[in-house]
């Protein structure tokens, strides 16, 4: 279940990056996979592309470190994407909920809970609460089919319970 890969330069080279390549394109089929360590492999702002379009599909790693490499903020800026877009509901419920990333420049935690549906729950809230404030949720509404709204305010209600402490549900 744990994929260790420290120090293989898996970039710098055109061998290295359809390795790269390889890994994410198996990365995207959501192996059994929960860990994967790939510190110190040159990895780049290009290759975070590839490695958060892999998270979209993959709902089984739950740790990846990518210390250590080249990546810029705008790469981790990618990749935190990929685990957490509060773009809209849409792009936020689509995101990867299991996953928790380690790379350098930030310890990318919005998953904090081992339990997918809390941490989209989570996300929910939090774009709705933060429209809120500024009463700009009605308008996002008109997209969003009407039969999902209580959905929507089951996602919220369960995450506000879970963060005040109660645990049934």
């Amino acid at each position: 279940k744990s994929l260790s890969m420290p120090g293989n330069a898996l970039l710098g080279s055109q061998a290295g990056l359809n390795a790269c390549t390889l890994l994410t394109d198996f990365l995207a089929t959501n192996p059994n996979l929960t860990n994967l360590d790939l510190p110190n492999n040159r990895l780049n702002d290009n290759d975070a592309v590839l490695i958060a379009n892999a998270l979209g599909s993959n709902t089984m790693l739950r740790y990846v470190d990518i210390s250590e490499n080249r990546k810029t903020v705008a790469g981790v800026d990618i990749l935190e994407r990929a685990l957490y877009d509060g773009a809209s509901l849409n792009s936020a419920a689509d995101s990867n909920h299991s996953c928790f990333m380690y790379a350098d420049l930030a310890c990318i935690h919005v998953n904090d809970s081992n339990v997918r549906e809390i941490n989209r729950a989570k996300k929910i809230s939090f774009i709705l609460s933060s429209r809120n404030k500024t009463a700009a949720n009605v308008q996002h509404f008109g997209d969003i089919d009407v039969k999902l709204l209580p959905n929507i305010l089951e996602a919220v209600q369960k995450y506000l319970w879970l963060k005040d402490g109660y645990q049934d549900i």
